[in-house]
């Protein structure tokens, strides 16, 4: 009994055990025909990319080939015409120009070459190796034309544009380090201004490739004495160290007044600086006055008083920023600073900075101010005999200077600058110019001769020092470079080119130096 209950058992497991190996096969029949089905959607897709990519590249094939015929139609007919002159006695083309002619002839045909290789890449998903394969056929890359190798190209004088004929040059290499000709398609460059105002978005450029090969002369006008940004980029890709920034230097300050627009009708100015869109705010007796580059007004802001967008001998001015514009305001005889919004002519109040007094954001006939770089406030507290900076939040960062004729020390410290890191102050009484770190502490002084009583302080974009000297008969401006004077202009007086207590002093985008005539009651504007 026993044994057969054995046996019945085994013929149960054997039949569990076929029924499972069943099951599987048909799950694995039914795993390999979804498989199967995958796999040929796969194929479909992949056909259907490679039919579409291939229909592509038929088409760049023949637009490049037309391009290279018509390119190369239009060499052969020159080379037709001057031998076939040649022949007949005509003409006066040398040898040597036949030569130069046969090698851009030949620079033509890389051009072309290369032109058509970018055209017909292929990129196929999965297909890397037939990729390869197809991109290596009749191997023009590595024989014909060798790829440009960034890592070995370069750019020469870049970083020193001097007059408003600008140039530097590209040097395009391949990988084993040879100079590469017929390339100047595939270079692209933007120069782009980015002072402030309304400039250029982009200057105009040529690119010619010189006699030599692989040399590529990039010219460009910079119409503003103003940073400028250049971008360059080879076959799509940045080029080394780009973007690259540069300071155009072309103003002529030997031929400061050769031109002078004058402006009469103002009330004793005081301050000048240029607007974000070059106009001219002026700083008179309880307002601003606001003026278009031909010197015509266009509107005043402010009245007498000690309420907030009021003022009381309102001094220097200061802008800073893009969007929002900032304008600050030395509101000196009510012994504070404002500040503003200034959009379109349109002056809208932001903050008022302090009282009378001498203690940290305290001030005694504030004149001068300048933003630095991150947006911090450099004032000049005159009757403290101190420099005041407060933060881009109307925050007292520090304080320097006292009362005296030391280095360091002060005696109605008038107007201030920034150049280069440097404060530049007018030190009224002490008839100099001292120059300071960011943190105060004194560096030199500049060596300006007749540098009497001097008042207000310019840096212009292409870092010269320009400075307003009055009392005394020493009414004149005073232009200086690295130190030491270049130019002075103008005396005492009444006619174009004279002054009488010439006060502030700017700069617009073009270069003209912008001054009050404090007591003739005119702006005056020097080309």
């Amino acid at each position: 009994m026993s044994d057969s209950n054995s046996s019945e058992q085994r013929v149960m497991a054997v039949q569990q055990a076929d029924a499972s190996m069943a099951s599987l096969q048909a799950d694995l029949e039914g795993r390999r025909d979804e498989s199967l089905a995958q796999i040929q959607a796969a194929c479909d897709v992949l056909h259907k990319c490679v039919d579409e990519r291939m229909r592509v590249l038929r088409e760049k094939v023949q637009e490049a080939a037309v391009k290279s015929l018509n390119l190369v139609t239009e060499r052969r007919g020159k080379l037709s015409a001057i031998s076939e002159k040649l022949q007949q006695g005509e003409g006066d083309t040398t040898s040597e120009e036949i030569t130069e002619i046969e090698k851009q002839y030949t620079e033509l045909q890389c051009g072309v070459v290369r032109r058509f290789y970018q055209s017909t890449s292929l990129s196929l998903p999965g297909l890397d190796g037939v990729t390869s394969s197809i991109q290596s056929l009749g191997e023009l890359q590595a024989t014909l034309l060798p790829v440009i190798d960034l890592s070995k190209c370069s750019v020469e004088e870049i970083d020193v544009p001097k007059g408003k004929n600008s140039s530097f040059t590209v040097i395009l290499r391949d990988e084993r380090g040879q100079m590469l000709g017929g390339c100047a398609d595939v270079i692209k460059v933007e120069v782009v201004s980015t002072g402030k105002g309304k400039l250029p978005s982009q200057e105009i450029i040529t690119i010619t490739e010189s006699t030599t090969g692989g040399r590529y002369n990039v010219k460009y006008s910079p119409k503003h004495v103003a940073p400028y940004k250049i971008t360059i980029s080879v076959e799509g890709k940045q080029f080394p160290g780009s973007p690259y920034s540069v300071q155009p230097f072309w103003r002529d300050y030997s031929q400061l007044g050769k031109e002078i627009k004058m402006a009469d009708g103002f009330t004793y100015p005081w301050g000048v600086a240029c607007g974000p869109d070059d106009e001219i705010i002026v700083t008179v007796p309880h307002k601003l006055q606001i003026i278009d580059r031909q010197l015509q007004p266009l509107k005043d802001y402010g009245s007498e008083g000690s309420g907030q967008g009021q003022f009381r001998g309102p001094a220097g001015l200061a802008f800073y920023g893009t969007s929002p514009v900032t304008l600050a305001v030395s509101d000196c005889r009510n012994h504070r600073i404002q500040k503003f919004t200034y959009s379109a002519n349109t002056i809208t109040p932001l903050a008022v900075i302090g009282k009378k007094g001498d203690k940290d954001l305290e001030f005694n006939l504030p004149r001068g101010l300048v933003f630095t770089s991150d947006g911090s406030l450099v004032v000049c507290d005159s009757d403290n005999h101190r420099i005041q900076l407060m933060s881009r939040n109307n925050k007292f960062v520090r304080a320097f200077g006292e009362k005296g004729t030391e280095p360091g020390q002060f005696n109605e410290p008038y107007d201030v600058a920034i150049r280069d890191d440097t404060i530049l102050v007018t030190d009224r009484l002490n008839h100099r110019v001292q120059c300071f770190t960011m943190t105060g502490r004194f560096s030199r002084t500049l060596n300006i001769a007749d540098n009497q009583f001097p008042r207000g302080i310019f840096v212009s974009g292409d870092n010269a020092v320009v400075i307003t000297t009055g009392s005394g008969g020493t009414d004149k401006i005073l232009v200086c470079k690295e130190g030491e004077k270049l130019f002075s202009f103008g005396k005492k007086g009444r006619e174009p080119g004279e002054f009488n207590l010439p006060m502030g002093v700017a700069m617009d985008n073009e270069g003209h130096v912008i001054v009050t005539d404090h007591w003739n009651k005119r702006v005056v504007v020097l080309t």
